[in-house]
């Protein structure tokens, strides 16, 4: 087979080629970093091919030649003339990703990978890339143990911000409920990111699984008691007495039988998760409170152990 005959059959073979090529190497880099994207953002872009074969006209006429162009000009003075033809390969660009993202189906929210998976998909990455011959067959290995460790890492059943007023507890239907979504917008999208979860922040239905008044906020828990999220000092004894677990931006009683997370005992910890097994609550932190880095604030001292509560499950957690 032979490319066709004439000036357009030439120009038209050589076109498709490109855009094949392009098509080709946009596919795979969008399958490299889709490990990445499933461990990190919890998202896949389903239409990212199409995206790209749109946009890259504009790339390669506009953005780029022209943004050299204004790099080669600076010395004269004269890369202002280079820049807004360059702007406008970018405009363009971001039109068409908005018009790409507007599509249904466009965001792909999935289970986050665990940090196993998403290291032997690098590894298989790797030994495809710098591997020759018969030896880049290896990536194989690392490409299936990639996949044989991609479920999802069990999901936490309480989430603590460190401000104490935003906090998240899992509800019957496997579903986040959040008090306090307002105080931390962002924590509040990354929790349900990492969960899978469309809604946003702001939605209403974050609020079901939770009971308020103005004294604070109170949900049941996994496995039995309840949470109780204290707004106001004069509502801490009680919720002392009542919950389990304990949330609040204020000092709590010096002997509260409740687990209790204030901004000082987080200000240790940063974030908080906690996770319901059949041995009681696992709590994982989001910082090592023995480690001190130089951009972290300086981290408070451990306060006095208590003498331990009337809740076993409660003490299992101090």
């Amino acid at each position: 087979w032979r490319p066709p005959d004439g000036f357009t059959g030439r120009l038209a073979f050589k076109l498709a080629i490109a855009v094949a090529g392009l098509a080709l190497t946009s596919l795979v880099a969008g399958l490299a970093t889709a490990p990445f994207g499933a461990h990190h953002f919890q998202r896949l872009a389903p239409y990212g091919l199409l995206a790209n074969l749109a946009a890259m006209p504009a790339v390669s006429f506009l953005v780029m030649p022209f943004g050299l162009i204004g790099v080669l000009l600076l010395p004269f003075g004269l890369d202002g003339l280079a820049w807004p033809v360059m702007g406008v390969g970018i405009d363009i660009m971001t039109a068409v990703s908005d018009k790409v993202a507007a599509l249904p189906g466009a965001l792909m929210r999935v289970d986050g990978i665990g940090v196993a998976s998403a290291a032997f998909a690098g590894l298989a990455l790797c030994c495809l890339c710098l591997l020759r011959g018969l030896l880049a067959v290896s990536a194989v290995i690392p490409a299936v143990l990639a996949v044989a460790l991609a479920g999802a890492p069990q999901r936490p059943d309480v989430l603590i911000a460190p401000d104490a007023r935003t906090v998240a507890v899992r509800g019957g239907d496997g579903r986040l409920s959040v008090a306090g979504a307002g105080s931390n917008r962002m924590a509040v999208s990354q929790w349900l990111s990492r969960d899978a979860d469309p809604r946003e922040a702001n939605d209403p239905s974050l609020k079901s699984g939770f009971s308020c008044d103005r004294l604070g906020c109170v949900a049941p828990l996994p496995g039995g008691g309840t949470l109780a999220v204290s707004l106001k000092p004069e509502g801490l004894e009680a919720d002392c007495l009542e919950a389990r677990l304990l949330v609040t931006s204020a000092d709590p009683p010096e002997k509260c039988p409740a687990k209790v997370y204030s901004p000082r005992t987080l200000s240790r910890t940063g974030a908080v998760a906690l996770y319901r097994d059949d041995a009681g609550w696992r709590e994982t932190p989001a910082r090592d409170g023995k480690v001190q880095r130089p951009w972290l604030p300086v981290v408070a001292p451990e306060p006095v152990p208590s003498s331990g509560t009337s809740d076993p499950e409660a003490d299992a957690l101090q």
